[in-house]
């Protein structure tokens, strides 16, 4: 599941519905199987995969915040800072600071 999900990485338009089917089975059975073996919503999961890599890009300097928050599939760079903020509990610059020194 996740490799369909970095597979699709980029694409902002990947959601629950082209998960479902690269994994050949309904949404309502994904989301119970997900919630079941994570406790995420499948939404939530595939966000939370998203904002992973892009913290290992972020951790590799593969790019600006902006463009790393785009390589991710966040069509908004104020989204994408406010779900990583919720998700590691500092925003993408602050994690970038706490990394350098």
């Amino acid at each position: 599941m996740i490799e369909s999900i970095i597979k699709n990485i980029d694409d902002a338009e990947y959601s629950v519905n082209e998960l479902s089917s690269d994994m050949a089975v309904s949404r309502s059975q994904l989301h119970r199987k997900l919630a079941a073996l994570t406790g995420f919503s499948t939404t939530n999961f595939i966000r939370m995969v998203r904002l992973e890599k892009a913290k290992d890009l972020l951790l590799a300097n593969d790019g600006n915040i902006s463009e790393i928050a785009y390589q991710c599939g966040f069509n908004s760079q104020s989204y994408f800072t406010k779900a990583f903020t919720e998700h590691f509990g500092k925003s993408p610059s602050q994690f970038l600071k706490n990394e350098d020194s």
